[in-house]
């Protein structure tokens, strides 16, 4: 429908059982319409009630909230935006969202061989980390809570594996490709270990830091540190676990953050990032 949902936020559990709507609107000068069922209708603030409400909560899920199309077509492009920022306020999704700029690169599509992907890499990062109010600037992919999802198996050394195990939910791990600042930039604290360097960057070896689930997942009465693991039966030899990282949602504010593992990127056939500039 033209006037219906332009832009949506869907909001944790851990939030929703917590708080309210109206903890968000309200500060923000919002006004209740009103309510049908679990539904409730806000006007924006400068907008009488009686021309429309602006925005749905709780429309088909208890926690969700829904910008109308026409808010925007007026010239209001930022209401979304205040209310992601006030929603982003409350609820802790393992980094720090705010004041971040984050744009997709894809070298390959103009034919760019592995070489110039990494010197157009390097380029990109030294010339926008010297542009005024950056602060830092970093690649990943895919972007933490920008809707990619890329697992694989995680398999440990001197265990055994059937493939059917392999193969399992049991085995399987979220993972992110990331340059040697990334946590840095995101504000994602380091638990144990210790951060990439760019030494890292040019295997052998090849290492990875893994999250608190992951942790909890695969090692739950033992250090993780120094433990190797691999995609495959045959390679669990191949990559070195050398820290430990806060819980960071991954692709979805729902749910507990999932086990996942961070990879130098510069270990792997350069292609497609994201960059992350704060």
């Amino acid at each position: 429908v033209d006037n219906w949902v332009a832009l949506s936020v869907q909001t944790g559990d851990e939030w929703a059982a917590r708080t309210e709507w109206s903890d968000i609107l309200e500060p923000l000068g919002w006004t209740l319409s009103h309510r049908r069922g679990e539904e409730e209708f806000w006007t924006r603030p400068g907008k009488d009630r009686r021309d429309g409400h602006s925005v749905t909560v709780n429309y088909a899920d208890y926690s969700s909230a829904g910008v109308y199309r026409r808010e925007l077509r007026a010239g209001n492009a930022d209401v979304a935006e205040r209310i992601k920022q006030a929603y982003l306020d409350q609820v802790d999704v393992g980094f720090d969202p705010h004041n971040l700029v984050i744009f997709r690169v894809n070298p390959q599509l103009n034919r760019y061989d592995a070489s110039r992907i990494a010197s157009l890499y390097e380029q990109m990062v030294r010339r926008i980390s010297s542009q005024p109010g950056v602060r830092a600037v970093t690649l990943t992919n895919p972007p933490l809570l920008a809707g990619g999802v890329n697992t694989t198996s995680f398999l440990v050394q001197g265990r055994a594996y059937s493939l059917d195990e392999a193969r399992s939910e049991a085995a399987s791990i979220h993972r992110v490709r990331i340059a040697p600042n990334f946590f840095e930039t995101m504000g994602m604290p380091l638990l144990r270990g210790r951060q990439l360097t760019d030494q890292d960057n040019s295997p052998p070896p090849r290492v990875a830091i893994i999250n608190e689930a992951a942790a909890r997942k695969f090692f739950p009465n033992e250090d993780p540190i120094g433990r190797r693991f691999g995609h495959s039966p045959e390679t669990t030899d191949q990559i070195e676990i050398v820290g430990v990282v806060r819980d960071a949602k991954y692709n979805a504010l729902r749910g507990a953050a999932p086990a996942t593992m961070y990879s130098p990127y510069a270990q792997f056939p350069v292609g497609a990032m994201a960059c992350v500039v704060r």
